[in-house]
């Protein structure tokens, strides 16, 4: 189940950036009860002590999130809580670099820096000081760091952060966002879906739902707490017209197993013919031909049920694997067990062996025969010279 806490630590961004729909957010924010602009860094404590540890936590929202004095507080007690999946999107306004210092040391999935451009869509302030900061970034090395921007890059950035520039399609934001303000060479995604009275999903999975046997359920959300306390459906949401509860009121596993998720998940499994932002954004799929009902039980649900089943398999598949390696394991030890021990026994005979070998042998008598022949021959050489010779003759001998 994916489950996430975006966090909004300020209402009112000053950047204005052209893409931003953020006057349409802050009139619909003011229409709310006590519409404070700042978060409170003890709400923040309070409302983290029921997000579970395997929640991603995400520093973002409708404004830049280090306006707050706190928010660079609130980043390392999310990390000091033991939450392993932290996320932040910035544009580096209001950061020193004693904080890019201190926010080095955490983890980031990811790390995110909106940069200005040529065309003056990002409204970030441009200048040394700017420069430093993300140059900084850079060299720190920042955990899952990375720069977005929108139109044309400054070669000031580009030369700086190289292959960690990305660059994206702007979002209408479920048409929000004024599309005669973006230049025509933009890559912009302009609203063009109209799925109501159909089933859908979110191609980004900021609300996930299952069904099975006709009963559908959440099975994750990725709501945005407001400074209020209001936790709008998603990060799509700047008029604020899905609001899925507060916590003020509710603990974040309340929300999450609350009766507004849920009849939205209804909705997007066509449950109930209530309108809701899903149905025009563009964020949205149609996956009503995915889903035919077979048996009570949809097609999804069936492939999820075989994918579980693979799964399950490729496990009981791998602990064999295991076992097995650990028996060719054992298996190895004591061949180089048995061995050392041969090499012992055998070590007395490798000189007896090495002198009797057959080709040694062979050699040996080939040299010896070798060696008779040669004093054979020597021999007859001498005894034949012996005869040639004229041998005197004993006169003794003659005589008698």
């Amino acid at each position: 189940m994916v489950k996430m806490l975006e966090v909004m630590t300020h209402v009112g961004c000053p950047a204005k950036c052209v893409y931003c729909a953020q006057d349409t957010f802050c009139k619909s924010y003011e229409a709310r009860p006590d519409p404070k602009k700042m978060l409170d860094y003890d709400d923040y404590v309070r409302w983290l002590e029921d997000v579970p540890k395997d929640a991603f936590i995400t520093f973002a929202g409708f404004s830049e999130p280090f306006i707050n004095p706190r928010a660079v507080d609130m980043v390392c007690y999310a990390h000091e809580r033991g939450y392993k999946q932290i996320q932040v999107y910035t544009t580096l306004m209001n950061l020193s670099k004693e904080d890019i210092i201190r926010l080095s040391e955490i983890p980031f999935n990811p790390f995110v820096i909106h940069v200005p451009d040529t065309q003056g869509l990002t409204k970030i302030p441009f200048n040394d000081a700017y420069l430093e900061k993300v140059r900084l970034c850079v060299d720190l090395n920042l955990s899952g760091f990375s720069a977005t921007h929108y139109g044309y890059v400054r070669p000031e950035l580009e030369d700086i952060l190289g292959d960690n520039l990305k660059t994206y399609k702007l979002l209408s934001r479920v048409g929000t966002v004024d599309k005669s303000k973006i230049p025509p060479n933009i890559p912009f995604a302009e609203v063009e879906n109209d799925f109501t009275g159909k089933k859908i999903k979110c191609k980004y999975q900021r609300l996930t739902w299952r069904e099975e046997n006709g009963k559908v359920e959440v099975s994750g959300a990725t709501p945005m707490v407001l400074p209020n306390g209001d936790l709008v459906l998603c990060c799509m949401d700047m008029a604020m017209k899905q609001i899925v509860g507060n916590l003020n009121e509710q603990t974040y596993s309340e929300v999450l197993a609350g009766t507004k998720l849920q009849r939205i998940a209804e909705t997007m499994a066509m449950k109930n013919d209530d309108r809701i932002i899903c149905h025009k954004c563009e964020e949205a799929e149609d996956i009503s031909h995915e889903c035919e009902e077979v048996e009570g039980i949809t097609e999804i649900t069936l492939l999820q049920n075989k994918w579980k089943a693979q799964q399950e398999q490729l496990v009981q598949q791998g602990m064999r694997i295991e076992q097995l390696a650990g028996e060719l394991s054992a298996s190895i030890e004591e061949l180089k067990k048995l061995a050392k021990h041969l090499h012992a026994v055998l070590s007395p005979f490798r000189t007896i062996h090495k002198w009797f070998s057959p080709k040694k042998v062979e050699k040996r008598i080939r040299r010896l025969r070798d060696k008779i022949l040669k004093k054979k021959k020597s021999a007859t050489i001498t005894f034949e010279e012996s005869e040639k010779k004229d041998v005197p003759v004993d006169r003794n001998d003659k005589a008698a």
